[in-house]
């Protein structure tokens, strides 16, 4: 069912009222069937999750005509996967995370801007669903990166568009753990550059300074328990945003 749906242009992703009636009818597209599968059952999702992560790290499929109305599909029936079937997460995680170090040159930079927002909105769904060290720390790592290379391929409003979604679902309290995480993302280099810029709304920014306030209270709170490390990051977070 995989092999079908690889070769279409597009698939339909079931929705919500097809997959609470888990009985597939026999006139449900192949997407639908897909879908409603890998929702009932572990091993299909496992499945559904190797054969996009082979499909999606293929140098090929980013050239092929079918990436630009594929992909959408495809991060969708991840994200539908992965909230069922927890174990998926991580897979899923680098999967989208893939999408973020794409390039077409056959494709508007609109819908390759579109392509990669939708992967961020799946890793900020992935967080809400505990993947938040993990989320975080890829993330930081990329923008750490060099200046060049396919990794880098995230420019300032994209990491906008993450730090803003970040910011909507993130609520107190934070831990120790939670605080190096935001702090290795925040003190990025590209990080700075773009939520510094007169580009990053106002209400974004009032958020993350408030945000930051209570990373200085949980410091204070948990001072035994911080890390000089961390400690420092929340200081030079301060300095920065504050």
């Amino acid at each position: 069912m995989c092999e079908l749906v690889e070769n279409m242009v597009s698939f339909q992703i079931a929705s919500p009222k097809e997959l609470e009636n888990i009985s597939m009818s026999k006139d449900a597209s192949t997407g639908v069937k897909l879908c409603c599968l890998a929702v009932k059952s572990a091993p299909v999702a496992q499945g559904v999750v190797l054969w996009a992560e082979k499909l999606v790290m293929e140098s090929e499929f980013t050239t092929s005509a079918s990436y630009p109305t594929l992909s959408p599909c495809i991060l969708s029936l991840l994200r539908m996967t992965s909230q069922h079937h927890p174990f998926t997460r991580p897979t899923v995680l680098d999967i989208a995370s893939s999408f973020l170090g794409h390039s077409n040159t056959e494709i508007s930079f609109q819908k390759l801007t579109e392509l990669k927002e939708q992967a961020l909105r799946l890793l900020l769904f992935l967080l809400i669903q505990g993947e938040v060290v993990s989320v975080l720390g890829d993330m930081a790592t990329r923008l750490k990166k060099p200046t060049t290379g396919p990794e880098t391929n995230l420019d300032a409003s994209l990491i906008r568009y993450f730090v803003g979604g970040l910011l909507d679902v993130l609520a107190p309290p934070c831990s120790p753990i939670l605080l190096g995480a935001l702090g290795e993302l925040l003190m990025a280099p590209k990080c700075i550059d773009a939520l510094k810029s007169s580009y990053f709304p106002s209400d974004k920014t009032t958020k993350l300074k408030n945000m930051i306030g209570v990373f200085r209270v949980t410091k204070k709170k948990h001072e035994k328990h911080i890390t000089p490390a961390i400690a420092k990051a929340v200081d030079l977070m301060v300095m920065t945003y504050c």
